[in-house]
């Protein structure tokens, strides 16, 4: 009886080891080497393009045809833009959407296989031409006699 007993514990205790086993190798083969953030980088991805007067979202489908990139805009963000002339060389996209950014004022974030394009953050303030200017002088009505108290505003502005 003690013997069958003593075997019946070492069997339990190697059930035990081998189920421990298990259980930690279990984890690698499930952590396979996969990149959860897409397998594309735009900066291993090399690309030529020739570009004249072309619209932003034809410079995006011409990308698109050259990669398994896609675009996600809106496209009223992107209807007035300028044109693109775009003359590239086994370049690599990273390289060519942060000249499209910096042209544009654009910004670009991907995911996965998508990239997504939004305003920059960063947009470029227009500069007001301001100059001050002394005004000096009489009101005066119809008969040419100076109105006293007048106040003189500039329609459209705060003056």
């Amino acid at each position: 009886m003690k013997k069958s007993l003593h075997a019946l514990c070492m069997i339990g205790k190697y059930y035990l080891y081998g189920f421990t086993l298990q259980l930690l190798f279990i984890n690698l083969i499930y952590a396979a080497p996969i990149n959860a953030q897409g397998s594309l980088d735009m900066k291993e991805v090399f690309l030529s393009l020739n570009l004249e007067e072309a619209t932003l979202t034809e410079t995006f489908n011409a990308i698109k045809r050259q990669t398994e990139f896609s675009f996600i805009y809106d496209k009223r963000l992107i209807e007035n833009s300028n044109l693109i002339n775009l003359q590239v060389n086994n370049e690599s996209l990273e390289s060519i959407l942060l000249s499209l950014a910096a042209s544009h004022q654009l910004s670009f974030k991907q995911v996965d296989d998508k990239i997504s394009v939004n305003l920059s953050k960063k947009r470029k303030k227009e500069n007001a031409l301001v100059v001050e200017v002394s005004i000096s002088g009489t009101v005066v009505d119809q008969n040419g006699e100076p109105i006293p108290g007048v106040t003189v505003s500039v329609p459209g502005t705060a003056i």
